[in-house]
Parts: structure tokens; sequence; C-alpha cells
């Protein structure tokens, strides 16, 4: 019922960000952006790990720090 109301129910999924009700959740633009960064550089046919190393040289962070090949399996996963 939370989840179809639009509020947190767990953990905040990568995207989003919890709004400053502290219930709901709010898209996050700097990673909707990197969403749609790294789900592009999947369909040019990148490799997991040659994204990821993408990430890293261009500086893009993810919420807690640099990308992992998990960080990046989550995302396309999603």
């Amino acid at each position: 019922m939370k989840a179809a109301r639009g509020e947190r129910v767990g953990t905040v999924p990568f995207g989003f960000r919890l709004d400053a009700d502290g219930v709901h959740l709010v898209a996050d633009e700097t990673e909707q952006e990197a969403i749609v960064y790294i789900r592009a550089l999947r369909t040019e046919g990148l490799s997991l790990r040659a994204i990821v190393a993408r990430l890293r040289a261009e500086g893009r962070t993810a919420r807690h720090g640099s990308w992992h090949l998990r960080s990046v399996q989550n995302v396309l996963a999603a």
C-alpha cells in the first residue's frame, strides 16, 4: 500500500530521494540522468566493467562515492 502511494518502503531506491516530509519519494534529477546514461552506454554495447571504467574516468560518482560493478548491475536491473 505505501509503495502505491509513492511512500518509502525500505531503503530509498537509486534515482529517488526522500522528500522533505520524510515519507514520500521524489525523483533525484542527477541520479535519473545517471540511470539514462548507464542504460545508453549498455545499449551501445559496453560491458559492465567498461561502463564502470567510463563513469570513473569521467569523474561521475554514485550516491556513496565511486561506481562499482554491482552498482551498475543494480541500475540496469531496475
